[in-house]
This record gives structure tokens, C-alpha cells and sequence, in this order.
């Protein structure tokens, strides 16, 4: 009979802690051409789910909102200019960004394109993001 009683606690003990920690973080992300060109069809490739800006002028953002985080190392950034339609790839650390999502810190991830070969990814906590 202790057996059977000392079995069932350790299986409700691990089945009860097995899930604990397994909760996706959300965020919003925002995609912010802070160039001075025309950008079309502005995409995020990576290991999260799907975020797209289609089409971004000058100075202007895209927010996609309630984004589950993958918490992966790295992104891809890939931007087709509008004039010439040539294709540029970014590549995007996240190792920082994973920090502070992990810590609560982040609400908003913000991805400012300043030109074709340079973007900036930083956390804003809330809703702000510029």
C-alpha cells in the first residue's frame, strides 16, 4: 500500500510540474522603415509565426499585434526594394531581445530599418513603439 500512495505522489508531482514554464511569450512587432526608401514587401523569416509590412514608405511602420515568441537566436529581415525590386536580407541578432521578453520587460519588439543592409531590433515596454 506505501507503494501504490509514494507512486501516485511522485506521478502528480511531475505531471504537475511538467508544464510549468512551457508558456509562449506574445508580443507585438513592429516593422519600422526609418530609410529613406520605398520598401515593398517587407517580411520577417524565422522560426516564429508569419509577420509581414507588404508594402512600408519612408517613415512609416507596420504593427502586427499578440505575435507568439519563438525565442530564436536570430531572424532573417527580407526587404524588396519598390523602384528597382531588388531583394535584401538582413540578418538580426535576438539574443537581447529574448532577455528582456523572458524578463517581462517587453511588450513590443520594434525593428527600425534605417537602410538596406542595417536594421536595429529593440524592446519597448507597453504598446509604445517608436
Amino acid at each position: 500500500m506505501r507503494f501504490f500512495l509514494v507512486c501516485l505522489m511522485l506521478t502528480f508531482a511531475m505531471t504537475g510540474c511538467q508544464n510549468r514554464y512551457s508558456t509562449a511569450m506574445s508580443v507585438n512587432i513592429a516593422l519600422y522603415n526609418n530609410s529613406t526608401n520605398a520598401l515593398d514587401g517587407v517580411e520577417l523569416s524565422w522560426q516564429g509565426p508569419y509577420v509581414s509590412a507588404g508594402i512600408l514608405p519612408p517613415g512609416k511602420s507596420k504593427v502586427t499585434l499578440d505575435v507568439e515568441w519563438p525565442n530564436a537566436p536570430s531572424a532573417k529581415l527580407n526587404i524588396t526594394d519598390a523602384e528597382t525590386h531588388q531583394l535584401y536580407s538582413i540578418e538580426l541578432s535576438l539574443s537581447e531581445v529574448n532577455k528582456q521578453i523572458s524578463l517581462g520587460k517587453c511588450g513590443t519588439v520594434v525593428i527600425r530599418i534605417s537602410s538596406y543592409d542595417k536594421a536595429e531590433v529593440v524592446c519597448k515596454e507597453g504598446d509604445a513603439w517608436r
